[in-house]
């Protein structure tokens, strides 16, 4: 089965995001579990789909990136500004706690403070 005929795309399915062909996996699910350092084989077996989607899945990605074009937006000085373009948030939260979906927990440094966003007392 080629990559094409393992990855598809339909609105009814997981909002249109491509997924692999007979399940409800996103494609950007495999992709980043292996990000994020899984082995290929591990992330097959963890959602349950074949080796060789995980890898259409990483093809499809690879397919997709290669035909973006990202442009550099100058500063007031007329200097590039980074994009942020080489980091890789998945895998960023990932590293930051002990799993896929490790990181993903509450940063009470983020959490709203004032007057209108009071925390509970405790």
């Amino acid at each position: 089965m080629s990559r094409q005929q393992r990855i598809t795309i339909s609105e009814r399915v997981q909002g249109g995001r491509p997924v692999i062909r007979g399940t409800r996996v996103p494609v950007e699910v495999l992709v980043g579990a292996v990000a994020a350092g899984d082995a290929v084989e591990q992330v097959a077996d963890d959602y349950a789909v074949t080796v060789a989607d995980v890898r259409a899945a990483l093809a499809y990605a690879a397919d997709l990136v290669a035909s973006e074009r990202v442009l550099a937006v100058p500063d007031r000085r007329g200097r590039d500004q980074d994009t942020g373009a080489g980091q890789a948030p998945f895998r960023a939260r990932a590293r930051a706690g002990n799993g896929r979906a490790g990181g993903l927990e509450r940063d009470p440094a983020r959490e709203p403070t004032g007057r209108h966003h009071r925390r509970p007392s405790r």
